[in-house]
């Protein structure tokens, strides 16, 4: 516990700010220690006092850091290409292509009951977070609302999206 919470620190005091809704200090925890695991399992890893281990946790953490910080910054993905949707800065288009896409009221009733006949089969908590996350809240936030980790709402979320995606595809058309 006192090795994570000193990783989860130290990736987010190094990872900047824009890159966070990318991966924060949560996501490098779990490499780190992953990447620790297999390799002690495999015996690569010697660790002698607290002080080296807690040198070796930090040079992963730091690589982790880098290697996502270098995946985030490659062309086709950099942050700096994104566009947020409802922005307002004059582009009328963007509103324009929310119009176009919105759903007949028929439509949108049928997700609703197809929603709410897959949540019935999971319990309150993860109704939830679902909601949660209709409401748009980040899973990080929802996270901090429901006193979990990021990785207890990735995989409600997940499992909830693989629930609906059975079901739609249970019935074709």
């Amino acid at each position: 516990m006192r090795y994570s919470r000193r990783t989860w620190k130290l990736a987010e005091g190094l990872i900047a700010e824009r890159l966070k809704p990318r991966f924060d200090g949560d996501d490098v925890v779990q490499s780190v220690f992953r990447t620790f695991l297999r390799h002690s399992r495999e015996g690569e890893f010697r660790v002698g006092p607290a002080e080296s281990l807690w040198k070796l946790l930090s040079a992963i953490a730091r690589n982790k850091i880098s290697e996502r910080v270098a995946f985030h910054a490659a062309q086709c993905r950099a942050v700096g290409r994104e566009q947020s949707l409802g922005s307002n800065d004059g582009d009328s288009k963007s509103g324009e292509l929310l119009a176009a896409i919105q759903p007949r009221v028929e439509d949108a009733l049928a997700l609703v009951e197809e929603v709410t006949a897959t949540l019935a089969a999971f319990d309150s908590w993860a109704r939830q977070v679902f909601e949660h996350c209709l409401g748009g809240n980040s899973t990080s936030e929802i996270a901090e609302l429901m006193g979990c980790s990021r990785w207890s709402v990735r995989r409600t979320l997940d499992a909830i999206g693989v629930a609906i995606e059975a079901r739609r595809s249970a019935f074709p058309g």
